[in-house]
């Protein structure tokens, strides 16, 4: 029998305000003085958790919005002193924030996680809690291909990236010559798929999402192709799965730099559901269709393309009110909301109701 794990969840409504752009991102909590909690881990997060915990002078005056959290970003110095008294540590990767938690709880209150609630090797399943906090969503990024092409089916994402026909998609050709067509748009236009670094987190979760566990020959792909940058597109017509919230962070300048421009870079819909609230593609922007229905876990084929982000803590410390509210209930306020809003998370509204989810893949209807 498969083993599980507790989750927990947090009641996150909207109310949206308006907000001016704000100043690019901070790796580190940069005011003076340490905090009582501190946070590590995913990279899709990290924006999110600087400006919460950084504030910004269009914000809330620039007042702290969870002032007892320092959040600090995967990459920087070698390493990092999270409190005062304690020793430093190595500075966790992206995908190291949850060893930190368990093997450095001196040091490390929680964990940032973009990945569903899974079995951590060498970590008993009850060992630590997944508190859902926000909705992200993954779309593709086309090159020129502006008001031609602006919505694939799932199905043609998947004909795409496997070089095969499907809907609109017409293959020609074989092997790596290969040439993919599009007859959706107002002309035919030829479809060149992109991926970033094969051991991304990006191009995990795309894949998975199409059903594609090996692309085909005519996708092209190199260890420089660095995921949510749009300057790796270059040719007309190529396309490169994208984080929805790093596209939306970006684009309200919230998160540096800015990889995409107005006039070549558009992100397209999914099955007819847009990504963002902003049909023209300017900011401000805010999560969209895509993300679907924050009342409910993604899972489903309409919902493969988004994913529940995460606050992991040990178990042990779910009995710290302190921790717990300033890592669920703190991100409730309608100012923690317009922060999630415009670093591209929708918010959820799980209310107290814990959640069970079995480790593997997302199901397909």
């Amino acid at each position: 029998m498969p083993n599980r794990r507790a989750v927990s969840s947090i009641a996150v409504a909207a109310v949206i305000a308006s907000l001016v752009v704000a100043a690019p991102a901070h790796a580190d909590p940069w005011k003076p003085g340490y905090r009582s909690y501190a946070g590590v881990g995913s990279v899709v997060t990290a924006a999110m958790w600087d400006v919460l915990t950084n504030g910004r002078l269009n914000i809330a005056g620039g007042a702290l919005t969870v002032p007892s959290v320092a959040s600090f970003d995967p990459v920087g110095s070698a390493t990092i002193q999270t409190k005062s008294g304690v020793a430093a540590i190595p500075r966790p990767g992206s995908n190291a924030g949850i060893d930190a938690l368990v093997q450095s709880p001196a040091q490390v209150d929680f964990a940032r996680v973009a990945n569903r609630p899974r079995n951590e090797a060498g970590i008993a399943d009850d060992k630590v809690t997944y508190l859902p906090v926000a909705r992200d969503a993954v779309s593709v990024v086309a090159f020129n291909l502006v008001y031609d092409v602006l919505n694939f089916t799932r199905e043609e994402l998947t004909a795409i990236y496997s070089c095969t026909s499907a809907g609109k998609v017409a293959v020609v050709g074989s092997g790596a010559s290969v040439q993919i067509t599009y007859s959706g748009g107002q002309v035919p236009r030829v479809i060149r798929p992109v991926l970033p670094t094969g051991t991304g987190d990006v191009r995990a979760f795309f894949l998975r999402a199409i059903g594609v566990t090996s692309p085909g020959a005519c996708v092209l792909t190199s260890p420089s192709f660095a995921e949510n940058d749009a300057r790796v597109l270059t040719q007309d017509g190529q396309i490169v799965p994208f984080l929805v919230s790093s596209w939306i962070a970006q684009k309200n300048n919230m998160l540096s730099p800015r990889t995409m421009n107005d006039y070549e870079h558009t992100i397209l819909s999914i099955n007819g559901e847009r990504p963002t609230t902003s049909a023209s593609g300017y900011p401000p922007l805010m999560p969209g269709p895509l993300y679907g229905r924050s009342a409910y876990p993604p899972g489903t084929q309409r919902g493969v393309f988004a994913r529940d982000v995460y606050n992991v803590v040990r178990s042990t410390d779910l009995g710290n009110a302190g921790l717990v509210a300033a890592v669920t209930t703190q991100l409730a306020t309608p100012t923690a909301r317009m922060v999630l809003n415009r670093t591209g998370f929708k918010n959820l509204d799980y209310i107290g109701k814990p959640f069970r989810y079995l480790p593997g893949p997302y199901p397909v209807e």
